[in-house]
């Protein structure tokens, strides 16, 4: 077989692999688009999920139509984007847990506007009392089921988050041993042709040596026009080409560490809440589920204190929003100069706040009311503040 001919072997076969390679590339991209489309599609839900929450918790303290009304709305909008996805085994979980958690907001909604009703009938005390009875089981069913439904979802995201980088990089991972696989099959090749011609070729095969050991600065003598000056000339471009590529990989090893880096800081972003350094509310929130568990394993109980800053809103329109975000920060501290080391501070939104006190029992509440009243006086006393700082507090009870 003439030079040549063999020439044009080796180019089909580079032809072949580039396409497999090409065709593996695109593959890869596909996978990777669908993946993200499916974090996106999870992220959208848990937004979806977390502004649904945060409406559901100002009806309950304020009972306004207003926010009833938000809370339709963007309950109608997030079941829209579930059907429009029902094709995902997960998102028929998550739909039929909404279907619940609407339901019970429902009842919440007649019940409360029942109780009110009896009130301005001038009802009996005992059907008042009834009302009430059936409303805080009905809130404490509606809080669970929300719960829950945060937690999948918040799971369903981070799962899908996890799933696309994992793929992301196996794909790398992939397309990189194909490239590795088809510099190598071009050497191997090369060295081939230069073993079956005679000793004119010397050059050339050392010059595939050297190249093999990972020399790409060494360019092949150019001897002859006729086809191995050709081949030499091609050969050396080659050479050329996988010395770019090489430096390409290496800066998206590079820009692959620096996403690293910043997949991290984005987690702590996540689980911290960036004003005051405690607990955000998903965090918190995971961590609340972590000690039902562990109340559950354990039989005992957990103090839940939920308060909020009184007259928040007055202190940031009345002295600015960085007044009101040194009261959050120096509410922290007292709380965390109040608590034990293993209790758990969450913001939940705002100047709202859930502090959780594991393994203590409700006979603990004077004594924790106590101790953050005596440090919150003090902490008044030290500020010197032109507004005082104040909480609204109720205390929770789960005991299994």
């Amino acid at each position: 077989m003439k030079i040549i001919n063999r020439l044009n072997l080796i180019i089909v076969i580079l032809f072949i692999a580039v396409t497999i390679l090409f065709a593996v590339i695109l593959t890869n991209s596909n996978t990777i688009t669908k993946e993200n489309r499916t974090h996106l599609l999870f992220h959208e839900i848990y937004k979806g999920v977390t502004e649904l929450d945060l409406i559901k918790y100002d009806y309950l303290l304020h009972h306004e139509k207003r926010m009833e009304q938000q809370w339709n709305m963007k309950y109608k909008s997030l079941m829209n984007l579930i059907n429009a996805a029902e094709k995902e085994e997960a998102v028929k979980s998550i739909k039929a847990d909404l279907v619940v958690f609407g339901n019970k907001f429902s009842q919440v909604i007649e019940n409360y506007e029942k109780k009110q009703k009896l009130i301005q009938e001038e009802a009996s005390e005992r059907e008042i009392n009834s009302a009430l009875l059936i409303e805080k089981e009905l809130v404490t069913q509606l809080l669970i089921k929300s719960h829950s439904i945060f937690s999948e979802c918040a799971l369903l995201a981070e799962n899908a988050h996890n799933r696309a980088v994992k793929i992301s990089k196996l794909s790398t991972i992939i397309t990189f041993m194909i490239m590795i696989f088809f510099i190598l099959s071009i050497i191997i090749l090369l060295f081939l042709v230069s073993r079956s011609i005679s000793k004119p070729l010397n050059k050339l095969k050392q010059g595939i040596e050297i190249v093999s050991k990972g020399n790409f600065e060494h360019q092949i003598e150019i001897v002859s026009k006729d086809e191995l000056g050709d081949f030499a000339s091609a050969f050396n471009q080659a050479i050329v080409s996988l010395k770019e590529a090489t430096a390409s990989r290496d800066e998206l090893n590079k820009e692959i560490v620096e996403r690293k880096k910043l997949e991290e800081k984005l987690k702590k972003l996540a689980h911290f809440d960036a004003l005051t350094g405690c607990c955000s509310r998903g965090y918190g929130l995971s961590l609340l589920e972590q000690q039902i568990k562990n109340a559950k394993r354990k039989k005992t109980p957990i103090l839940l204190l939920y308060l909020d800053v009184d007259n928040f809103k007055y202190i940031n329109d009345t002295f600015g929003h960085q007044e009101g975000d040194k009261v959050l920060k120096e509410a922290v501290k007292l709380f965390k100069s109040t608590l034990r080391e293993v209790d758990i501070i969450c913001r939940l939104g705002g100047d709202e706040f859930l502090l959780i006190f594991p393994e203590n029992s409700p006979d603990e509440i004077p004594i924790i009311k106590k101790r953050l009243n005596k440090n919150l006086e003090k902490l008044n006393q030290t500020l010197n503040r032109p507004c005082k700082i104040d909480f609204s507090i109720g205390f929770s009870v789960y005991d299994p």
